[in-house]
């Protein structure tokens, strides 16, 4: 009967460690095939990696997948794409229980709807998000959440909310020694100010954008240039054109690494245009806009990007110069983009509505299940412990009485 059990408890012990090294092994393999497609941004290993999740049904990984895919499609602007496969992941996050990540990934969903002119729509992803932060304070990802979120009220004039967001951010980088947020967060609050036309605050955060890198480093030069191209702008909007163009052209002298610097040299050349249009000088404008076209990474919807083009496509057709059909056509193509993307994401969002709650539902339901699994086990384990021990112990009681009966009948052999 010991026996029996004992085999029993070794039985169940057998399948717990042929099961664990299983599971060791798949969480390896995908692993591998996660960091591979990671290392070589490659949006089709990738999809390796998710088949092989989805194969072991394992949430985490499910979700870590989608999120991989989805970012690299964001990064090459492929936005229909990535939205689709973060939607995917953020579901997978929610049912394998991870707030951080759900918050990451409704901060990037958030980005999206922001490039594409949806501000509206991109506070109700980080309201969300925050709301996950409330209920779960020891989540990392906050940072780069209030900074996006700041972004987003400053863009559709909610001024004072988004300096406060972006000083509650400021601090959380600061903590954390993050330079390159701390930068980026002193020039978006320069950027706050000058939407809000509050420019002696805009100039002060400009300011200090330009002392968090040492100077002769290449963050230092791009932070100055993006200060002066402000300076420049805010002189034009006080009217101050003769101020605004010296700094601008001021800019252009100190910069050594036009490659590095393409996208505020866009800006630059734009506001350099807009100056010579303003004083009517148009071969000047022409050439300026013509540059910043030429320089610009327009992978955000950029309003500015399309109205450069369209003065460029008239100011060529008027001129009956074959290049306006090159403006024309890039006009239309990005407006159909847009429209195509915009129609997406009403859909998207409006089915992100109507499947939270279900989204909630499932997560609770899976987790229960999960739970369930564990109780079983332990319950396994439990009840092979016990039968070990129930049976040892009648065996050894069973043994004392057997002993104690032997020395009760000597005794009685002895005095008789």
């Amino acid at each position: 009967m010991i026996r029996a059990a004992i085999n029993f408890y070794f039985l169940v012990l057998l399948f717990s460690s042929v099961q664990s090294f299983a599971q060791n092994d798949d969480a390896h393999a995908f692993q591998s095939l996660y960091d591979s497609a990671k290392k070589n941004r490659s949006i089709d290993q990738g999809k390796l990696a998710l088949n092989f999740a989805l194969e072991k049904e394992e949430d985490a990984w499910i979700a870590k997948s989608y999120f991989l895919m989805a970012f690299y499609q964001k990064k090459n602007s492929k936005y229909s794409e990535a939205l689709k496969n973060y939607f995917a992941a953020l579901k997978y996050y929610k049912y394998a229980g991870n707030p951080e990540r759900q918050v990451n990934t409704l901060n990037n969903i958030g980005i999206i709807y922001m490039k594409a002119g949806f501000l509206d729509k991109s506070l109700s992803f980080y309201e969300d998000a925050q709301e996950i932060l409330d209920q779960n304070t020891g989540t990392k990802i906050k940072t780069r959440l209030h900074y996006n979120y700041a972004r987003a009220l400053g863009e559709i004039g909610n001024h004072e909310a988004a300096e406060k967001l972006f000083m509650t951010a400021l601090d959380e980088f600061k903590e954390i020694d993050d330079k390159r947020y701390i930068k980026n967060t002193y020039l978006e609050l320069g950027k706050n100010n000058v939407l809000a036309e509050r420019y002696k605050e805009a100039k002060k955060y400009y300011a200090l954008a330009v002392e968090v890198f040492p100077e002769g480093s290449s963050e230092y030069e791009n932070t100055l240039l993006k200060k002066l191209n402000s300076f420049g702008y805010m002189a034009i909007m006080e009217g101050k054109l003769d101020n605004s163009l010296n700094t601008l052209q001021s800019a252009l002298q100190l910069s050594t690494n036009a490659d590095q610097n393409k996208g505020v040299l866009s800006d630059i050349y734009e506001n350099l245009g807009r100056i010579y249009k303003d004083r009517n000088q148009v071969d000047s404008a022409v050439l300026m806009y013509a540059k910043s076209v030429e320089m610009g990474d327009f992978y955000a919807y950029d309003r500015n990007y399309i109205q450069t083009c369209e003065y460029l496509y008239r100011h060529y057709y008027q001129n009956d110069d074959s290049r306006a059909i090159d403006y024309h056509d890039t006009i239309y193509k990005f407006g159909d983009e847009l429209a195509t993307l915009q129609k997406q994401l009403n859909h998207e969002h409006i089915r992100y509505q109507v499947e939270a709650a279900n989204y909630r539902r499932e997560a609770e339901l899976r987790y229960l299940a999960h739970q369930a699994e564990k109780r079983f086990s332990y319950a396994a384990y439990g009840f092979a412990v016990l039968l070990i021990a129930s049976i040892v112990y009648y065996f050894l009681r069973k043994e004392y009485a057997r002993a104690r009966r032997a020395r009760v009948l000597l005794n009685s052999i002895k005095y008789n």
